[in-house]
C-alpha cells in the first residue's frame, strides 16, 4: 500500500540525515499505550490516520502517529516560507568528441532566457563551456546538481529540470536483463552513463506531497527517462505500461512461433497465457513501485527507441523539441494543458521529423485539465 511505502521513505530519510529530532519523536511515539493512541486518534487527528490505522500493526500507527506530529510541525514551521523555484539546466554539445553536437548549450541559453522572464531566480546551468568548474557536466556534477536541485524540498515548492545532449540505452545489472534509457554525461567514456533508475532515484524519491516536478529530456531514446508509470495518448487516456523485460517478450514470441511450427496449439496458448501474467504482473509492480508522492510530469523529445533531431532558427541550433516546447508555451503566456502541449509539439514536430514526443506522469492524472506550467 501506498503509505506503507512513506513509510520506508521516511525511514530512509532518518537513516540519510541522521535527523536526532525525528529520533527522541519516534521514541516518545513508541511509548505510546494503546488507550493513549486511541484517544489521541479519536477524531483529533488526521482522517487518512483513522482510514490507515482501521489495517495497520500497532507498531505502524505508533509510527504514524509520530509522522503525523512531524508533519504538522514542519507545516506549522514553514507557514511563513516563500515556496522556492529552482531549475536545473543541462546541455552538453561534446565538444571535441566523435558524435560533437551543436544545439544542446543553446538549448540551456533559451530555457535559462525564458524561466529568467517567468521570475525564476535559482538557476543552474550545466553545460561543457564550463570546464574547470563545478558547472561542468561530468557525471560527478550532475549527480551533485541533481541532489542540488531538490535538497530540503517542502510542500508546495516547485522545479524544473532539462536535459539534452545524447540519450542511450544499456541493459541494467539485474539478471533479468532490462533495458534501462540512460543520458550520457560529457565523460561517458570514462565513467559511464546515468540511468533511468538513477534519475528517478534523485531526482523523485526526496520529494514529499505537495511537492512538483516538471521535467524535460531533448534527447535520443527519452521516451522513459525519468522511469515514471504513467504515459498518455493524445487523446489523455493511459497507454499499457511497457517496462516489461523486452528480452523476456522476445524469448516468449520464439516459443510461440516453435509450438506453432510444430502445430502445438496448446503449447502456444500456454506460453502467450504466461507472457501476458508475467506482462501484467510486472506492469502492476512497476505501478506500485513508482507512483510517486510528488507531482512529477515529464515531458521527452521522442519514444525510447526513436532519436531527437535538431533545428536552426536564425542560423542558430537547437533541440527541435526544446525550441518548439519554448515557442509554444509563450504563446500560451506560460500554462498550457499537458495533453495540448504533447499534441502541439507533435503536431510542429512531425512535418520535418520522425519523432513522436512522449508525456509521463508520476500518478496518474487527467492531462486534459492539468497544466503544463512552469509559473
Amino acid at each position: 500500500m501506498k503509505w506503507k511505502r512513506f513509510l520506508s521513505k521516511i525511514d530512509e530519510l532518518v537513516v540519510q540525515k541522521n535527523d536526532s529530532s525525528y529520533r527522541k519523536d519516534r521514541a516518545v511515539g513508541n511509548k505510546l499505550t494503546e488507550e493513549e493512541l486511541a484517544e489521541i486518534t479519536s477524531g483529533k487527528e488526521l482522517d487518512i490516520e483513522q482510514e490507515i490505522l482501521k489495517e495497520s500493526t500497532l507498531e505502524d500507527s505508533y509510527r504514524l502517529y509520530t509522522i503525523s506530529r512531524l508533519v504538522r510541525t514542519k507545516t506549522q514551521q514553514y507557514a511563513t516560507r516563500k515556496p522556492k523555484k529552482r531549475a536545473l539546466l543541462i546541455g552538453i554539445n561534446y565538444l571535441g568528441q566523435k558524435n560533437e553536437l551543436r544545439g544542446c548549450i543553446n538549448d540551456t541559453r533559451l530555457l535559462e532566457k525564458y524561466l529568467t522572464k517567468l521570475g525564476y531566480q535559482d538557476i543552474m546551468i550545466m553545460t561543457d563551456e564550463k570546464l574547470g568548474t563545478d558547472s561542468y557536466p561530468t557525471k560527478r556534477h550532475i549527480r551533485n546538481a541533481m541532489a542540488w536541485l531538490v535538497a530540503d524540498a517542502q510542500p508546495e515548492d516547485s522545479f524544473f529540470f532539462h536535459f539534452s545532449g545524447h540519450g542511450g540505452q544499456q541493459l541494467g545489472p539485474d539478471k533479468n536483463n532490462e533495458i534501462h534509457e540512460a543520458i550520457f554525461p560529457v565523460d561517458h567514456l570514462q565513467r559511464g552513463l546515468i540511468t533511468d533508475t538513477e534519475l528517478y532515484a534523485t531526482l523523485i524519491e526526496p520529494l514529499p506531497p505537495g511537492t512538483k516536478l516538471m521535467s524535460t529530456f531533448d534527447c535520443c531514446h527519452s521516451g522513459s527517462l525519468l522511469d515514471l508509470p504513467y504515459t498518455y495518448f493524445l487523446d489523455g487516456s493511459l497507454k499499457p505500461l511497457v517496462r516489461s523485460n523486452r528480452r523476456h517478450i522476445a524469448q516468449t514470441s520464439k516459443g510461440i512461433i516453435a509450438a506453432l511450427s510444430r502445430w502445438d496449439k496448446s503449447s502456444a496458448l500456454l506460453e502467450l497465457k504466461h507472457a501476458l501474467h508475467k506482462h501484467d504482473s510486472a506492469e502492476n509492480r512497476a505501478k506500485e513501485d513508482k507512483t510517486t508522492l510528488a507531482q512529477v510530469i515529464s515531458v521527452t523529445g521522442c519514444k525510447d527507441y526513436q532519436k531527437s533531431a535538431d533545428t536552426i532558427d536564425a542560423g542558430e541550433t537547437h533541440g527541435a523539441m526544446t525550441y518548439n516546447m519554448i515557442k509554444i508555451l509563450e504563446e500560451h503566456n506560460g500554462s498550457i494543458t499537458c495533453i495540448e502541449l504533447l499534441r502541439r509539439l507533435r503536431e510542429n514536430l512531425k512535418a520535418k521529423y520522425n519523432q513522436r514526443p512522449q508525456l509521463s506522469t508520476g500518478f496518474e492524472m487527467d492531462v486534459t485539465t492539468v497544466k503544463f506550467s512552469l509559473i
